[in-house]
C-alpha cells in the first residue's frame, strides 16, 4: 500500500450496521444479497494507481478481526445479544465477497455478493476506503485539511455564540475526508456540548460518547 491503513478497527463503521446485521444473523441467515458501488457525482475518474490502492486497502481490511476490547464494548450495548457478539468474535471480512473493476474511462465498479449476514458489513468500510484513497491521491491532502479546519472552526464559533442552539449527532463515516479527519471533527464537536454522539462505533468507544444509529433501507429490503 502507498497509503497507511485506512481501516484499523472493525468498529470503524456506522452503528446501524450492527443493529441490522444482528437481525440478519438471528432470522435471515439464508438470504444471499448483492450490492453495487455507485458514485453519484459526475466526472469522477479513478486512476489505475487509485484502483490498485483501493484493492490493497480492501486486502488489509480483510486481515482484521475484532479485538477483545471491541467485543466487550459491543456486548455492553444493551440490545446487542451475547450470541451475536460470539459470532463477531469468529467473523472477519471475506475478500471473496468483493469484486472490483476499472473501466478504460476511469469508472470504478465495486460489487459485494454473498450471505447478507456476513457480507452486509462491507458497505461502510468500502465507502471509507474509496473516499480516502480518492481525495488523498487526487488532491493535495494537507490543503484539503486546512480548508476543512476553517469550516469546522466556523461551525464551532456559531455554536459558541448561540447561532446554532440545536443538539446533533455526527454521521460522517461514509462521506469523510479521512479516518484522521473524522477523529478530529468528533473530538472537537463533543467539546461544544451540542454533539450528543456519533454513528462511528470506534470513535464512540474512543471518546466515551453515545453510539447512535437505527436502520437503513436495506433492513426493509431484507
Amino acid at each position: 500500500m502507498k497509503l497507511e491503513p485506512i481501516i484499523i478497527s472493525l468498529l470503524d463503521t456506522d452503528l446501524y450496521k450492527f443493529n441490522m446485521n444482528q437481525v440478519m444473523f438471528h432470522k435471515h441467515t439464508d438470504l444471499i444479497g448483492e450490492y453495487h458501488f455507485k458514485c453519484r457525482d459526475e466526472n469522477i475518474h479513478f486512476t489505475k494507481e487509485m484502483f490498485n490502492e483501493i484493492n490493497e486497502q480492501i486486502d488489509h481490511l480483510c486481515s482484521l478481526t475484532f479485538t477483545k476490547e471491541e467485543l466487550a464494548y459491543l456486548r455492553n450495548i444493551r440490545y446487542i445479544k451475547d450470541d451475536y457478539v460470539e459470532f463477531l468474535r469468529l467473523w472477519r471480512p471475506l475478500r471473496d465477497y468483493v469484486q472490483t473493476s476499472l473501466s478504460d474511462d476511469g469508472e470504478l465498479a465495486v460489487v459485494v455478493k454473498g450471505p447478507l449476514f456476513s457480507a452486509n458489513h462491507f458497505e461502510i468500510y468500502l465507502l471509507e476506503i474509496i473516499n480516502e484513497v480518492y481525495f488523498r491521491m487526487k488532491f493535495n491532502y494537507e490543503e484539503l485539511v486546512e480548508a476543512a479546519k476553517i469550516k469546522l472552526e466556523e461551525k464551532v464559533n456559531k455554536i459558541q455564540n448561540g447561532t446554532y442552539t440545536f443538539k446533533f449527532a455526527e454521521f460522517g463515516c461514509r462521506r469523510r475526508l479521512s479516518r484522521k479527519w473524522q477523529d478530529i471533527v468528533v473530538s472537537t464537536l463533543i467539546k461544544t456540548g451540542n454533539c450528543i454522539g456519533t454513528s462511528n462505533v470506534y470513535l464512540a468507544m474512543k471518546y466515551n460518547i453515545k453510539p447512535i444509529g437505527t436502520y437503513a433501507h436495506e433492513f426493509v429490503q431484507m
